[in-house]
């Protein structure tokens, strides 16, 4: 049991108003941290991971020469793991997190 008395009415809309505005404070920045590092992420809007390595398929499927193949395999392996880590991480950029709900009035 606690030793503080419980709040009063004004007391308890008081601490839930601050509440919700430092709730709102720490929003806004998260907000602004994640529309900053999805700008920085922009350049990839139009960059599809399955077209690129169909096309890279397409050249491979011609026959090329083993260096080339050693190439193709190289850059199809780095596109997997590094390009399509970059696309997942901006589709999760691009959810806003939802603001916080304000106490009741």
């Amino acid at each position: 049991m606690s030793d503080y008395p419980p709040l009063t009415e004004e007391e308890q809309t008081t601490l839930d108003q601050l509440t919700y505005q430092q709730a709102m404070a720490d929003w806004a920045a998260r907000e602004a941290a994640r529309q900053a590092a999805l700008a920085k992420l922009a350049p990839l809007a139009n960059v599809d991971y399955s077209t690129i390595s169909t096309a890279l398929d397409a050249v491979q499927a011609n026959g090329v020469d083993e260096d080339v193949l050693i190439r193709l395999t190289r850059i199809k392996t780095i596109l997997r793991i590094d390009l399509q880590g970059l696309l997942d991480l901006k589709a999760k950029l691009e959810i806003a997190e939802p603001e916080p709900e304000a106490p009741p009035a």
